[in-house]
């Protein structure tokens, strides 16, 4: 069996974003095997002031979204840089509805599998909830990876045959070079010119090329020094580095999302 087979649904669902004023949100289906809930991501470019209000909004977006997927959820809050906003210690909000009494369950913190209604897990009862939604088929995602696998594998082949032919290009032009002149002529000029090459990096003459490849590796062993003497702030650098590329992502999504939703009605969030 293989890994997507193992681990997947047999129905692939798109993720669906959508914009607010302050935040945008990102709803993830319940599409792998192992998980029992969709995960709501809610991105703060402005956290708000208090957090009543942060409580409030994720309640808000919870319910919203019961309604309109009623298949158990987690919602988590994020501040603009990626980072996880925690509420009293919680940084994870999760609901389901309740079938026999048709009202939603809201925990703060884990809610276990046991707890949710089994006919809500069960593959028919997802497929019915997100019938609407874009979705591809686990074989297409299976066929897309098999066929990936096969490229890289041929271009390895192509590697491979490359190599051999110009291995066996070169014995058979050494051979000839011994029966013809202008072969032979032609192969002493190449060895000329491999040892002129040669002779030009032993006495340190460098083309431009090379001039650009030194002066990188000269910054990375440079950096490489500094990174030895002072791991902690490495590590401090890296860190800022990765939080600003992942600001940077997050603000280019809500732009993206602010313009797509730029001419449509405000959703009862932003009014």
């Amino acid at each position: 069996m293989s890994y997507i087979r193992k681990n997947w649904r047999e129905y692939i669902y798109e993720e669906i974003q959508e914009d607010r004023e302050t935040y945008y949100v990102e709803y993830h289906p319940i599409n792998l095997k192992s998980y029992y809930f969709a995960h709501l991501n809610l991105v703060f470019i402005n956290i708000p002031k208090t957090t009543e209000e942060i409580i409030d909004i994720k309640e808000k977006e919870l319910t919203e979204w019961l309604k309109r997927f009623p298949l158990p959820i987690m919602v988590t809050s994020f501040d603009r840089k990626g980072d996880k906003i925690s509420i009293n210690d919680n940084k994870v909000f999760m609901g389901y509805i309740n079938n026999e009494k048709g009202t939603i369950v809201k925990k703060w913190g884990s809610i276990s599998v046991e707890e949710i209604p089994e006919e809500q897990l069960s593959d028919q009862f997802i497929k019915k909830v997100y019938g609407d939604l874009p979705f591809i088929h686990r074989k297409e995602k299976e066929q897309s990876s098999e066929m990936k696998a096969s490229e890289m594998k041929k271009i390895k082949n192509l590697v491979d045959f490359t190599f051999y032919t110009w291995l066996f290009l070169s014995i058979i032009i050494a051979f000839i070079g011994w029966q013809s002149y202008w072969v032979g002529a032609l192969a002493f000029g190449y060895s000329v010119y491999k040892t002129l090459d040669r002779a030009l990096k032993v006495l340190g003459v460098k083309n431009k090329r090379q001039i650009e490849k030194d002066e990188k590796e000269r910054k990375m062993r440079h950096y490489y020094h500094h990174c030895e003497r002072n791991p902690l702030g490495f590590a401090k650098l890296r860190a800022e580095n990765f939080e600003k590329d992942e600001e940077q992502q997050i603000h280019k999504t809500k732009e993206r999302l602010n313009s797509i939703n730029f001419k449509k009605e405000p959703t009862t969030f932003d009014r």
